[in-house]
């Protein structure tokens, strides 16, 4: 009886919708005006000319020169306003600041791997840089053949709004540049530290092409050295939210250790919500957060056919798994 639900269950989602250094981010307002940041220290200054990086094989040549900006590839996240992820209902998707570093990065890419499930990597231009980064490079192309965005997260982790447009072009630039030089393409996605974004932000944001990503739930992963506790408030936030975009950050020991078992407590809490009937909270794509103006940008087909993938393979782990003590998932 419980194989014919779960076999109904997955007829029915089948048709559905086919680094600097340690961030501490301030609380995020739903969208509205938000005020400025106070000032921070000055501005790192950039290597001039940036340091020359290996394109990453089938990179295609001669991208690097272009205009920042200019060149983004149309991967359906870019040039769209500001996205806070509070307004889709039962997904969540995860997105990663501050990075790549080993050898955290390392496990979280296990992690999302071993569960097949996507994310954002929003990277810090300044650790791409230099003699020493070059296993930071590797780990750059290693994200995006996985499978996973790349989204840029300036190049030395300035709050924005506090430093003058010539230094804020510099340090999203900067950082567009050296990852389209690593992969052959830009971002077409921006985080700003600290979520400290204003309207000029924007603006510059808006004449690059570039999404502003912000998020609904900050783990607070950098004050939480507590794997187990890290665990267990993440996911009890995203069940109590019911999905949003969440804010961890790849540099962090604890985020690095938690998230394989985040990621099984989630299938855990979306089996026990299948065999209520209620709907899972699918863990997806950045794409699914993007809107323009107040309508959701349709999805790429082959995002949707990863999420169609990830919920075929639930419903037939939920069957095999049989009913959670206590039918809570927990």
């Amino acid at each position: 009886m419980r194989n014919h639900l779960f076999l109904g269950i997955a007829v029915t989602l089948a048709a559905a919708v086919g680094p600097a250094t340690a961030e501490r981010p301030a609380p995020v307002p739903p969208p509205g005006p938000r005020p400025a940041p106070p000032p921070t220290p000055g501005l790192v200054p950039l290597p001039a000319p940036l340091p020359p990086v290996e394109p990453a094989p089938g990179a295609a040549p001669g991208a690097a020169a272009a205009l920042p900006g200019a060149a983004i590839t149309d991967d359906g996240l870019g040039r769209s306003g500001t996205i806070f992820g509070f307004d889709a209902a039962n997904l969540v998707t995860f997105t990663f600041d501050d990075g790549p570093h080993e050898p955290t990065t390392t496990k979280v890419l296990a992690a999302l791997a071993a569960h097949d499930v996507p994310a954002t990597f929003f990277v810090v231009g300044k650790r791409l840089a230099g003699r020493s980064s070059e296993r930071r490079r590797q780990l750059l192309v290693e994200i995006d053949r996985a499978g996973h965005a790349i989204g840029n997260h300036s190049w030395s982790h300035p709050a924005l709004p506090a430093l003058s447009e010539k230094a804020r072009e510099r340090e999203i630039d900067a950082t567009q540049q050296i990852v389209e030089e690593i992969l052959g393409r830009p971002p077409t996605t921006l985080r700003p530290p600290f979520g400290a974004t204003s309207p000029k932000v924007a603006a510059l944001l808006a004449r690059r092409g570039l999404t502003e990503v912000i998020w609904s739930i900050d783990t607070k992963d950098y004050l939480t050295p507590d794997a187990a506790r890290l665990r267990k408030a993440v996911v009890a936030r995203i069940a109590a939210r019911g999905g949003g975009i969440v804010l961890f950050h790849d540099t962090k020991k604890a985020t690095a250790t938690a998230l394989p078992g985040i990621l099984a407590d989630l299938e855990a809490l979306n089996c026990a919500r299948l065999g209520r009937g209620e709907e899972p909270i699918l863990p997806v794509s950045l794409h699914y957060f993007v809107r323009d103006g107040a309508a959701p940008r349709p999805v790429p087909p082959e995002v949707a056919a990863r999420t169609a993938r990830y919920r075929a393979a639930l419903v037939e782990r939920c069957t095999q798994r049989g009913p959670a003590p206590g039918e809570d998932g927990r």
